[in-house]
């Protein structure tokens, strides 16, 4: 039973698991070190192979997580989305990861602002977040203005 008391009552168990992983690590780098050579090539494969061969697994990875054929077309949907992001130059990893995380900040956020009321924008920490990420916004410009007066 996984709990609290696992390392108190089946300390033999633990251990015996801890040192499984580290052979496990340790023969998998071997494996990944000897066969570094041949799976190397397979940067050097077609991109007309390497394309659908990649989406069939992906369809099939989606799929597999719930049986449903739902999640694969929403794969396929967010894929269309992110060949439309490159092609208008919009960042894919921003965009990906406000999607995962936005969520998170913003119950987060107003969990805070029910902690500390508006006050929360002056605190040290979030003030500091504030001006780092003011900052990053406006480095470029900055940079380029600097650039051009000098």
């Amino acid at each position: 039973q996984p709990g609290p008391f696992l390392i108190r009552d089946h300390a033999d168990l633990v251990f015996s698991m801890v040192a499984i992983m580290i052979i496990a690590y340790i023969v998998g780098a071997a494996i990944l070190i000897c066969g570094s050579a041949q799976l190397a090539k397979v940067a050097f494969i077609s991109g007309h192979i390497m394309g659908p061969a990649i989406l069939i697994l992906v369809g099939i990875g989606s799929y597999c997580v719930e049986s449903s054929l739902m999640d694969v077309f929403f794969t396929f949907i967010i894929g269309g989305i992110a060949y439309l992001m490159r092609h208008l130059d919009y960042s894919r990893p921003a965009f990906f990861l406000g999607y995962l995380l936005g969520g998170l900040a913003e119950r987060y956020f107003y969990l805070s602002l029910g902690a500390y009321g508006w006050s929360f924008f002056i605190l040290p920490i979030p003030l500091a977040i504030i001006i780092i990420t003011i900052f990053m916004l406006s480095f470029e410009k900055m940079y380029n203005w600097i650039k051009s007066k000098f």
